[in-house]
């Protein structure tokens, strides 16, 4: 037998109110607090605690004085190590050598 309202009704329990709440296409109400409500917080507990592996990639790029054809060159590269789902971490200008070094990572596959 389905309601005739859609209003939340409320169980008493020995301290608390625990609302009834009822599921789409379902014949019984689910209680919060169910088998069925705690199975589904475990799941997205899981997904949400899922550790994610990274991998790195290090790219030397030639570097010595910032003029602007150096910084295009930097893009450049910089857009197609994002175009394959790398990300910028971070850069390093080398002291002795003429190169830039720029540090991507990406999930690992």
């Amino acid at each position: 037998m389905k309601p005739l309202l859609k209003l939340p009704l409320f169980c008493v329990s020995a301290v608390l109110l625990t609302p009834v709440v009822y599921a789409q296409n379902a014949e019984k109400p689910a209680v919060e607090g169910s088998q069925q409500t705690k199975e589904a917080a475990r799941e997205r507990r899981a997904k949400q605690t899922r550790k994610v592996v990274w991998e790195y990639k290090a790219v030397h790029v030639p570097y010595s004085s910032g003029n602007d054809r150096e910084a295009e060159a930097i893009t450049a590269r910089a857009n197609e190590m994002g175009a394959d789902g790398w990300n910028l971490v971070s850069s390093v200008k080398s002291h002795s050598s003429s190169q830039l070094l720029l540090l991507f990572k990406r999930p690992k596959m």
